[in-house]
């Protein structure tokens, strides 16, 4: 990622949306009040063009409040004091963030219009700050309204720490905080596995962490690439790893893996076949695409097989913890929990097309 893009992420953090009222907060008394309402004002419109649609909403409250601010600045009597449009403008802003909650789920399945768990989790963070900066505005309102009932210092000094200064804390402190948390779980998720999220034409429609994907279990499909090795009519079966979210400790295919984002079926194909032999050597056929889904994961499988003929062929193979089984072998095991469920929905299909052809082949091999 080049500096310009790393620039762009980081000033779309939902936070930054706070930005417009705070520079309004250090202005309000030391300029004029019109004056400090526009620059406030073209903040928030900058705001709009480097952020996302679904990370924006601070910056779009921001614009009304300033614009009601400004005709409200027109139609006030000259005689309120600043502290006291401070205070109005923090009610506008409140208001504005009540009703943007009031809205939630229209606003979400407005801008969640596909299953793209990328954008749900930009509109998450958003809706959480939001929250954030309403609980801690409201807080401050209650602090000011009961002060005033029980106190008659009213000095500026006074006004400006109580009414200004809080909430210059409270946005200063929830945006650094929002930096921290970001960069942190960037960096963390820098470190992911990052599937792709496709639907059953094999279509990208998002991204998501393995990790998080695990713990969703079933409920985005990823795209997963398996490799069968057939030697004279027989399957080579291993033993899954323990790792595996699927089966462990099962029989099944010795190649397996998830496609990684921005990855092609091709290069997952390569990389599986470079563990266990030289690709260009290694007769490969695509055989099937077909979705599988159970309680523990959805899975859009791309099942390729090898088929060799000749011993020295398979003697070269880097294949370990597994051997061949006949069909016969397979077919006595089916059912019995020995092999992995793609296994045995695979295993008609191969016995049907692959392994009928391979028998076919010796047995007009034998006859000459």
């Amino acid at each position: 990622m080049n500096t310009a893009a790393k620039i762009l992420l980081f000033l779309r953090n939902p936070a930054f949306g706070l930005i417009p009222l705070f520079v309004f907060s250090i202005l309000i008394g030391r300029i004029d009040l019109n004056v400090a309402l526009v620059i406030a004002l073209l903040l928030s419109v900058t705001g709009i063009f480097i952020s996302k649609r679904q990370t924006r909403f601070l910056y779009d409250i921001s614009i009304f409040t300033f614009i009601a601010a400004l005709i409200l600045n027109l139609l006030i009597p000259n005689a309120i004091s600043i502290f006291t449009f401070f205070i109005l403008i923090e009610v506008l802003f409140v208001l504005s963030l009540v009703f943007v909650r009031i809205l939630r789920s229209k606003i979400i399945m407005k801008l969640f219009k596909r299953n793209n768990p990328s954008i749900r989790n930009f509109l998450n963070e958003s809706f959480r700050v939001l929250f954030q900066v309403q609980y801690g505005f409201f807080l401050h309102l209650l602090i000011i309204l009961l002060i005033f009932l029980f106190t008659v210092d009213t000095t500026p000094y006074f006004n400006r720490t109580i009414v200004v200064f809080i909430p210059q804390l409270i946005m200063l402190g929830i945006i650094i905080f929002e930096i921290i948390r970001l960069n942190y779980f960037r960096n963390k998720l820098n470190k992911e596995e990052w599937l792709p999220v496709v639907n059953v034409s094999g279509e990208v429609t998002g991204r998501l962490a393995k990790s998080v994907s695990v713990n969703l279990k079933n409920r985005y499909m990823h795209p997963v690439v398996r490799i069968g090795i057939i030697y004279k009519s027989n399957i080579f079966l291993k033993v899954r790893e323990t790792t595996r979210i699927l089966d462990p400790g099962k029989l099944d295919h010795p190649l397996e893996t998830y496609i990684g984002y921005k990855q092609d079926v091709k290069e997952a194909v390569n990389d599986l076949l470079l563990k266990v032999s030289n690709k260009d050597k290694l007769p490969i056929r695509f055989l099937v695409k077909y979705e599988f889904e159970n309680e523990i994961t959805k899975r859009l499988i791309y099942l390729y097989i090898a088929t060799i003929d000749e011993e020295e062929s398979y003697s070269h193979l880097h294949l370990s913890d597994g051997r061949l089984w006949s069909m016969n072998q397979i077919e006595d095991n089916l059912g019995r929990g020995v092999f992995s469920e793609n296994f045995e929905l695979e295993y008609d299909y191969l016995k049907n097309t692959i392994l009928l052809v391979q028998q076919l082949k010796e047995k007009r091999t034998t006859k000459f």
